[in-house]
Formats: C-alpha cells, structure tokens, sequence
C-alpha cells in the first residue's frame, strides 16, 4: 500500500475522511505557530490520490473540510501556492489544489503563487503557463511573484 493509505489504515481504522479532517484541522491550526507569508501544499492529500484510490477528493465532507480550513486562514496568511512539482514527480497530471478550493481561495480573497517546488533545475517553471490557465479558468486575473520589496502581482 502508499504510505499516506497505509497512515489512514493505522491510525484512522481506514477512514479517508477521518484523515482529512484531522489534515485540515492541523493546517487551520498553522498561524499559531507564526506569521507566514505562503500557505504551501495546502491539498497536500490530492498530491498523493489524483486516482481517488482512499478517498473522494469531490465529496461534500472532504470539500468541507479543506473549505472550513481555507476560511479559518483567510486574513491570516495572504497568500496560496499552486504547485506544479507534483506533475514533474510523476504524483499528478494537473496541479493542486482542485479547482474547487482554488475557487474558494479566490473568493476568500487569498493570492495565488505558482511554484514548482523544484528538486531539479530543469523543472524550475515546469507546467506554469498550465497553472495560470487553471487559475484564469476560476477567475483570477493575476498571480503574485516575488522581489526585492516583496510579493507583487503579475497579470496571468
């Protein structure tokens, strides 16, 4: 079995969405442990079952919880990443998070970040004008990049 099936197996008696709410109450919890600029691998759990395999990543409890987690961070932590690494790596055909939570990202104000969470330099912009095509498909207009004084928005 992968590793994250294997963890929900153990811990939560096979129950994928038992695992995910504990996934999301863990990240709504992130700002207690300092300001951040950056909320990373926020769908870190699409990363591993693009498949669906342990667990529907569309039902309403599991958009529940990654949505509950979004708005308990909203004025928190500005901005999202999109991560494209994950297409590199072989773990997905399409970035993360879904499409739905990138909906709910933008209604709750938060701003997009494009990386590709690169572990070789020939994957440094991998998949990014995909990313920005998924990102202008739920409406964003602009993507944030940084420099010397900051993150500043870049049109898609």
């Amino acid at each position: 079995l992968p590793r994250t099936q294997q963890v929900i197996e153990r811990y939560f008696g096979g129950d994928g969405l038992a695992f995910a709410r504990r996934y999301y109450e863990t990240v709504a919890g992130i700002p207690k442990a300092g300001n951040f600029d950056i909320l990373g691998h926020f769908d870190l759990i699409a990363k591993n079952n693009e498949t669906g395999s342990y667990l529907d990543l569309h039902a309403p409890k599991y958009l529940g919880y990654a949505k509950d987690a979004i708005h308990a961070l909203k004025g928190k932590i500005p901005f999202f990443e999109v991560n494209t690494g994950c297409i590199a790596r072989g773990y997905r055909s399409t970035p993360y998070p879904q499409v739905e939570l990138l909906k709910e990202f933008k209604d709750c104000g938060f701003g997009p970040v494009i990386t590709s969470d690169c572990h070789r330099k020939e994957f440094l912009d991998c998949y990014f004008e995909e990313a920005r095509a998924l990102l202008q498909s739920v409406g964003f207009d602009c993507m944030y990049v940084l420099k010397d004084g900051g993150f500043v928005p870049e049109s898609l």
